[in-house]
């Protein structure tokens, strides 16, 4: 456990990487007793709620880590998101997580749901969507880990061009011991945008679910590793991206 905290404490550090975006508020709040973050942008699309998920290889990440980055999409988005900091391994190992997203997702209504999330959070998307009777409206995918074998080609093609290992991804899928998304079939899937870097060991992951969903987008960025805006927000391509695909009515 020892262990797990420190990496912990190191991925928080990814928040201190640039501020959080001008004139976004972030609130804490609790629902059906998992801790959440209301982040909010002065100019917000009435009636929508963009719910995210963030990443961390389901044993790391907080608000702490990626706040910043998610308050600019929600600016760049103009989007209220509701950010979801779910129980993570190996204290509280699957479905532990996921059940904190669907108790959550549960409460929210009639209001019009969007999802979004990166890395392992991008997986738990898929895993929330086959598990809930009311899909969100639509779907981002930032460098989403959606097959935890671990064994596709860009795995061995990007192992040490990319700023995760496979070997890592191995130990965190193994104390998860979860399902692997990538097993899940989906008679219908919301429209979804998912973005990639070159880079990444993961690359695969998102090709090979662009090719069971026709209508997903698939944006590959050159150059970029897992989760870049994590690192360096001054990606205007990449913000862009999200918001014509949340503001353009998909």
């Amino acid at each position: 456990m020892e262990d797990v905290k420190i990496r912990r404490q190191f991925f928080d550090n990814f928040g201190n990487n640039y501020p959080a975006a001008a004139g976004v508020t972030i609130t804490p709040a609790t629902i059906e007793g998992v801790p959440c973050y209301w982040i909010e942008p002065e100019e917000a699309a009435a009636g929508k709620i963009l719910v995210y998920l963030h990443g961390g290889a389901f044993a790391v990440g907080s608000i702490k880590s990626h706040g910043p980055m998610v308050s600019h999409f929600a600016k760049a988005a103009k989007r209220k998101v509701l950010f979801i900091e779910y129980a993570l391994a190996p204290e509280n190992p699957y479905p532990a997580g996921l059940n904190d997203v669907l108790k959550v997702y549960a409460t929210l209504g009639d209001v019009e749901v969007e999802m979004m999330g990166d890395s392992a959070g991008g997986g738990m998307i898929l895993s929330a969507i086959a598990a809930v009777e009311k899909a969100p409206k639509a779907v981002v995918l930032l460098s989403p880990w959606i097959r935890l074998e671990n064994d596709l080609p860009s795995h061995q093609l990007n192992e040490g061009r990319d700023v995760i290992a496979t070997e890592y991804l191995h130990g965190a899928a193994k104390e998860y011991a979860g399902v692997s998304p990538d097993s899940l079939r989906f008679e219908t899937f919301p429209p979804v945008l998912i973005l990639a870097g070159e880079k990444e060991i993961l690359l695969d992951d998102s090709r090979t679910f662009q090719a069971r969903i026709p209508h997903a987008k698939l944006v590959v960025y050159e150059g970029k590793q897992h989760v870049w805006p994590l690192a360096d927000i001054d990606t205007p391509e990449t913000l862009a991206e999200i918001a014509k695909f949340l503001t353009a009515g998909y």
